[in-house]
């Protein structure tokens, strides 16, 4: 088996820890693949806001680390990215479309 080093330790792959880890992945898998095939709208909206939180960490790590860049290209990239996200953002937004089919909101604003 493989070792990952830290610190000095040797902690292998199939320690608790990375099983337990690897577990929770495949769940969180099989439940978006499930709510994919119920109810495609909302997956799609899961799939948007996981997209932005990514835009958003890469906006938020970049800002933080403006103070030791030693050109712009990077605070342009940040800027870009935060800017195309709030552009994205709203398309995400899926208020009406049949995700709630429950809510009286979601039946007034359904075309059908």
């Amino acid at each position: 088996m493989a070792d990952f080093y830290t610190d000095g330790e040797s902690k292998k792959i199939t320690s608790p820890e990375n099983l337990l880890q690897l577990a929770f992945i495949a769940v969180i898998l099989i439940a978006l693949y499930l709510i994919s095939t119920v109810n495609y709208i909302l997956f799609h909206g899961i799939a948007e806001l996981a997209g932005f939180a990514v835009v958003f960490s890469i906006f938020i790590i970049i800002g933080n680390t403006r103070n030791v860049m030693t050109d712009g290209f990077f605070l342009i990239v940040g800027i870009s990215f935060i800017i195309l996200g709030s552009i994205d953002r709203p398309h995400s937004h899926v208020q009406g479309y049949g995700v709630c089919k429950w809510s009286e909101d979601a039946k007034s604003h359904n075309p059908k």
